[in-house]
Parts: C-alpha cells; sequence; structure tokens
C-alpha cells in the first residue's frame, strides 16, 4: 500500500512522516472546515428567508402610528402591533426567528473559524522539517 501524500502550504509530507498528533489536528482542521461550509449555507440561507419574509410583510404593514406603547420599528416608524393583522404578526415573527438564528450561526461560526485557526496552529508547529 502507498505511502499518501499530504501537502501542506505548498510543501508535501508523507502521512507516515506525521506525528498522530499532526494528523489528529488536519482531520480536525477538515472538520471544522466542514462545519464553516454549512454554516455559511445555513447563514445565507436564513438571510435569504428574512428578506422574503421582510418583503412580504412590508407588503401589509399598517398605517404608522405616533404611539410609544407596544409598537415596532421597522425602517425607522412604528407601528402598532396591536393594528397588524395575523399574517403581519406572523411574518414579524418569522423574521424574528431569523435574526435569532442568524445570532447563533454567527456565534458559532466565530468559535469554528478560531477552533480551525488552533488546530491549523497545531499542524504548522508540529511538521517535520
Amino acid at each position: 500500500m502507498a505511502d499518501r501524500t499530504i501537502t501542506i502550504d505548498g510543501k508535501k509530507y508523507k502521512q507516515s512522516d506525521l506525528s498522530q498528533q499532526t494528523l489528529d489536528s488536519l482531520n480536525s482542521m477538515n472538520v471544522m472546515n466542514q462545519k464553516i461550509q454549512t454554516l455559511e449555507a445555513d447563514i445565507a440561507s436564513t438571510k435569504t428567508a428574512r428578506t422574503v419574509y421582510g418583503a412580504a410583510l412590508s407588503k401589509i404593514l399598517p398605517k404608522p402610528t405616533s404611539s410609544q406603547e407596544n409598537v415596532l420599528v421597522i425602517d425607522g416608524a412604528s407601528y402598532s402591533i396591536d393594528d397588524f393583522s395575523e399574517e403581519a404578526k406572523n411574518q414579524a415573527g418569522s423574521i424574528q426567528r431569523c435574526d435569532q438564528f442568524l445570532e447563533q450561526y454567527e456565534a458559532e461560526l466565530a468559535i469554528a473559524k478560531t477552533a480551525r485557526s488552533a488546530y491549523s496552529r497545531s499542524v504548522r508547529e508540529n511538521l517535520p522539517d
């Protein structure tokens, strides 16, 4: 069975020359790369959904209000939630859920990128000369 070659920073290494720690870090780095791709796709699709919900909501918004109680501010205008139709309430709720998901995904993405960076550093520090 041939010894697999791995290229890191343009330099080729035989897999058998790499320590188990380096191989584990490479594997973990690949897992993080996949997680980052998934999270980036989740962020993109959630942003798309949020845009669609926003467009639908903008078509059914009630007239702006000057009231300061129980209002939702959209693009600087205040709207009384009491004046929202059920459909408008559902669209606004969907936007809020999208915002919550985006916040969660972006936090997870930052964690995954930090982990990938740590694994990458570990790989470089443990490469044979």
